[in-house]
Formats: structure tokens, sequence, C-alpha cells
């Protein structure tokens, strides 16, 4: 699941600024990864750790795009999920945010494969790095090394899912 939240705060414009430099702003809109477990709860990185939480937390302040891998079985869909749920309480990587925002305003000056910590726990890079465990393929091109949410909204790997939610106001 892809979040943008309505009114974004200074976080989320930072997101999307680094994004709009290589994406286009269908793409780059989405600031936030989630992975979608037994219909209504979801695992995610957030600032302080990786956690679960109910979809319907974000149902009041957020645009969502539900989007799943093309002819994934449902036991490999369920397994990605718990592949990211090993990291529940592992702690949010905050320096590997800060860095894929440097390297997108100092490309020139700063390595695309270096990563400041071997497991980075950050939204998009727990849904990619569970993706590629247990289905062996890479979530965006096998050439990117750091994943934003920008990489699953425009990836091919992935279909829309439609939801057939209606507005209550």
């Amino acid at each position: 699941m892809l979040c943008e939240p309505v009114g974004a705060d200074r976080v989320a414009s930072a997101i999307q600024a680094v994004q709009r430099r290589s994406f286009s702003p269908i793409h780059a809109r989405w600031t936030h990864v989630a992975i979608i477990f037994d219909k209504e709860r979801w695992i995610e990185a957030l600032t302080r750790a990786v956690s679960c939480g109910s979809v319907f937390d974000r149902c009041h302040n957020h645009h969502l795009r539900f989007r799943r891998a093309t002819g994934l079985p449902l036991d490999v869909r369920t397994a990605v999920a718990l592949q990211a749920m090993t990291y529940l309480r592992a702690r949010y990587t905050l320096g590997q945010a800060g860095f894929l925002g440097l390297k997108a305003f100092l490309p020139n000056v700063v390595r695309s494969q270096f990563r400041p910590h071997q497991k980075a726990i950050i939204c998009s890079q727990l849904f990619a790095d569970a993706f590629a465990e247990k289905t062996g393929g890479p979530a965006a091109p096998p050439h990117i090394a750091d994943i934003m949410p920008a990489h699953l909204s425009r990836s091919e790997v992935f279909e829309d899912i439609p939801v057939s939610w209606r507005r209550l106001i």
C-alpha cells in the first residue's frame, strides 16, 4: 500500500521533492509504504520502529494506493508479509532516509551503491527486502540499490488493486 498524506508536512514534502528529481508527479507523490496482511492490518516502518497497525488508521488523512505483484500466489504474498514481520520493533533508520535525500541532490558526490546500514529499516526498503527474500526477484529494476516509494509506484512488477470504498462525507 502506498500512502500520501493529505496536507503534507515538512517530512512528506521533502520526500516528494527528492522523488520529483527522478520521477513524474504521479509517482513522486507517494511518501510511505506499508505491507497489508489479514485484510485490514499492515506492517510498516515508521520513524520509531517497525510496527503493525490498522489500514483504517490512515483512511481519514491519507490518499491510499493498493498494489500487489502480478500473478503472485497468496502463499508467497503471505510469506512476504511474514518476512517483513521479522523486523518488528527494529529501529527505523533515519540516517538511511537522510542519505537517500542527500544522494538525490548530490548524485555525483554520493556513491550510488553505498548503504549506511546493512539492513536499513525505512518503509520502502523494508518491503523491497522482504519481497526479494521471498520471491527471489526485485521489487524495482535490479540496478536500483535504494528503493523509494516512487519506485514501487512506477514498477511494472505490481498492478493496482481496486478498492470499492465509498466516501462517507
